[in-house]
């Protein structure tokens, strides 16, 4: 029914309206729907029928599928959110700890897409006991974070009190209220995968710069999450003010073509940053770093056709080399022969450090 696909209500009685109309729609609000749907959330969400009518979900056969409401209250709430964003006009939105039964990632993706809405001139007021919601939107510019506390008058009657929170103090007196404690290194060295930063922080590190064991190692799990990594560890800085320099973050990728393509996006995105966070070394993969008695092992990897095969031997070849590495005299001089060109950036980013 057109009324219901149209109304504002408390509850959700007319998901099903709205969901039916938009899932299927060719013009611009269908398409945004089911765009940002796929976007949070990974699924189709449509109606399918039932017994008792159309059912809101995902459609799994002619006759069947998994209603909305088996998926958890925080798929539903989310379904219902994107539904109105998915509609023409500027609108304020009251939303209830959007955290609730959502993967982080899926968070994450959601309040990505509350962001841009409210650049595109949508306003919330958004609830939440969640640190990622806080650090997240907290950081961006033109959010204004308030605390609510409980309690009672003098005859016992519960009250709510609220105030503004300004200021490094009072953001991390927040994130430690709701479980997230950070202890800030002095800065972040982001590389792309785990066996690189096995690599670099248990080996390279310790044998040649000892002094960068004061930057914390992040591995980005693949090219193409370092500019996602990179956003949220500024975001974290930014909300939290953790760094009284806003730019101790450096980035490190391989000399591939993604790795190349990753670097020269960084710099573009990150114009104010100093270029010499954004690093490429000149080989493709990381293992070619690594001493002459390890080729045959390489080769190997750079053989393997199973990505997740790929993934595991690279785990398990950096596991060795630092086991190798631990202890033995002959390291330093092999690791001199075949990665100078890595314990060069390294002692780069050592010295840069050291002359501030």
């Amino acid at each position: 029914r057109r009324d219901l696909a149209r109304d504002v209500d408390t509850t959700d009685r007319n998901l099903t309206s709205r969901i039916a109309e938009l899932s299927t729609a060719p013009y611009a609000a269908g398409k945004r729907y089911r765009e940002l749907v796929d976007r949070v959330l990974g699924l189709d969400i449509s109606t399918f029928l039932t017994e008792e009518g159309q059912t809101p979900g995902q459609a799994v056969s002619p006759e069947e599928g998994i209603a909305l409401t088996r998926m958890g209250e925080g798929v539903s709430s989310a379904v219902a959110i994107l539904t109105e964003l998915a509609y023409h006009g500027n609108r304020l939105f009251l939303i209830e700890e959007p955290e609730t039964d959502l993967h982080p990632k899926a968070l994450r993706s959601m309040l990505d897409v509350i962001s841009d809405a409210a650049n595109h001139g949508h306003q919330f007021l958004i609830s939440t006991h969640s640190d990622i919601v806080l650090r997240d939107l907290g950081a961006r510019p033109g959010t204004r974070i308030f605390r609510v506390e409980a309690g009672s008058d003098e005859n016992g009657i519960p009250l709510s009190s609220y105030r503004a929170l300004d200021g490094p103090v009072d953001h991390e007196e927040a994130l430690l209220e709701l479980g997230y404690e950070q202890t800030a290194p002095y800065g972040w060295l982001l590389l792309e995968e785990a066996s690189g930063e096995t690599f670099v922080r248990d080996v390279l590190i310790p044998i040649f710069t000892p002094r960068l064991t004061i930057l914390r190692t992040v591995s980005a799990n693949g090219t193409g999450n370092l500019a996602k990594r990179l956003d949220g560890l500024h975001s974290m800085l930014l909300f939290a003010h953790l760094s009284s320099e806003k730019y101790r973050a450096w980035v490190l990728a391989d000399g591939d073509q993604a790795g190349r393509d990753a670097i020269a996006g960084l710099t573009e995105r990150f114009r104010t940053w100093p270029p010499d966070r954004f690093t490429v070394h000149t080989r493709d993969n990381i293992e070619d770093f690594y001493p002459t008695r390890f080729a045959g092992q390489v080769k190997a990897i750079t053989d393997e056709g199973d990505g997740r095969k790929k993934r595991a031997r690279k785990g398990e070849l950096a596991q060795t080399v630092r086991d190798w590495a631990i202890g033995n005299e002959a390291a330093e001089g092999e690791l001199l022969e075949t990665a100078h060109e890595l314990i060069s950036i390294l002692r780069g980013i050592e010295k840069s450090i050291a002359s501030k």
